[in-house]
């Protein structure tokens, strides 16, 4: 089950890799189950169209590539808080399932799932309180008076979430030390999603750089990936250097009319180009032809994007977030930097630019991270093995409060 599968995004590929781990395992059939997220839903019970108080909230079936779901509305999305409850159509799809899987940014999605008898767990990537930061701080007047509040029940919703499965599988140590402290008896793992590295992989030996630019890769209207840091990092490098490679964002969203307004007044905008909806086969070729990978995120829960870079042999430049934690080697796969520090980023970048033979073995050491830690066979046993926990010793919450699963690190 997971929020919006449709939607894109970090959590959508970590659920289509769940999925696709659990069907390709002859001893699992999998059903997927997409939750609505958006009070804009047309499956929702709404409060402005009393027609659907009598019908209920709807369902209807869809496709993610290969991947078949059902998608299911709410009960007065109009509320946030409403779509975090049971409702009597999931409750029926669930109903012969032996174990139910979440994957969700933050844990509030799995009450949805009411009183669902079978072995529950939750991947998960940050909580509500840690997402809503950088949005907040964007909006003013009722909107944020109105999202803060939303955000402050969602925030005792994740509490509850976590404490509603048997197992929490958190995708960063923040967030497994926070389950640690608000869960009152599910078991803890840290468990990441695979990246496919047959299908992000380096260029042939000898083709390096065939692409003069660096590349980014999130929905960039999305205050956490603060396009501004970025735009103002990239205009540093671009008055630094020579021949600075040129900026590609790729994503489902694209930058905000705002954000284009401060490019343009840095004199960068036509040196950024953007691609919408790059297919499943343009992404891995972009990110191969590409000289290093950037991204000025000021929150990130893992970084699905950063993983598929590093697999690509791309060095890195992040920000110090929860995820890039995890995921990147400040100074051997690529760089850190505090969030919001442009300078320090367009330092980074520049050395990647100025220093080819550090950028070979950044990237060099990128790819093999990710092959020896995030590969789709390391990330599978570790799932599968949570799954054999859960479905045979089913261990009593009292014998397995507060441990996270070292195994699994």
């Amino acid at each position: 089950m997971v929020p919006s599968i449709e939607a894109g995004g970090g959590i959508s590929a970590s659920a289509r890799f769940v999925a696709e781990t659990i069907g390709a395992h002859p001893g699992y059939s999998v059903d997927v189950i997409s939750l609505a997220t958006s009070w804009r839903d047309p499956l929702n019970v709404s409060c402005w169209r009393p027609l659907s108080w009598v019908k209920g909230p709807g369902a209807c079936k869809g496709r993610v590539g290969a991947l078949e779901y059902t998608h299911v509305g709410a009960v007065f999305g109009e509320f946030e808080f409403q779509r975090y409850k049971p409702r009597r159509r999931l409750e029926q799809l669930v109903a012969q399932a032996d174990l139910i899987q979440v994957v969700a940014g933050t844990p509030a999605y799995a009450l949805a799932l009411g009183r669902a008898a079978p072995p529950r767990a939750i991947l998960v990537a940050t909580l509500a309180r840690f997402e809503r930061v950088a949005r907040m701080d964007r909006e003013r007047g009722p909107i944020r008076a109105w999202r803060k509040m939303m955000s402050s029940i969602t925030d005792s919703l994740d509490r509850k979430g976590m404490n509603s499965v048997d197992t929490v599988m958190a995708m960063n140590r923040r967030l497994l030390e926070h389950a640690r402290a608000d869960s009152t008896g599910s078991r803890l793992a840290l468990v990441f999603p695979g990246v496919d590295t047959d299908r992000f992989h380096p260029p042939a030996p000898g083709r390096v750089d065939t692409g003069n630019y660096c590349i980014s890769v999130g929905r960039f209207d999305d205050a956490r990936k603060d396009v501004p840091t970025l735009f103002r990092a990239y205009a540093r490098l671009a008055a630094d250097v020579d021949e600075p490679p040129r900026l590609l964002m790729v994503g489902r969203t694209r930058p905000t009319e705002r954000d284009w307004r401060l490019a343009r007044h840095l004199g960068v905008a036509e040196r950024i180009s953007f691609r919408a909806n790059a297919s499943a086969e343009e992404l891995p070729l972009l990110l191969r032809d590409a000289r290093f990978f950037v991204l000025a995120s000021a929150e990130e829960g893992l970084g699905i994007a950063s993983l598929e870079a590093m697999a690509s042999g791309l060095p890195v430049v992040a920000t110090d977030t929860d995820g890039s934690r995890e995921v990147v080697v400040d100074g051997i796969t690529g760089f850190v930097s505090p969030p919001g520090e442009h300078g320090e980023i367009a330092s980074n970048m520049r050395r990647l630019v100025e220093e080819p033979a550090l950028r070979s073995r950044m990237a060099h050491a990128a790819r093999q991270r990710a092959v020896d830690k995030f590969s789709v066979d390391s990330a599978r046993s570790h799932l599968l093995r949570e799954y054999d926990i859960l479905l045979g010793s089913r261990q009593s919450r009292s014998e397995t409060h507060g441990t996270a699963d070292e195994a699994v690190v």
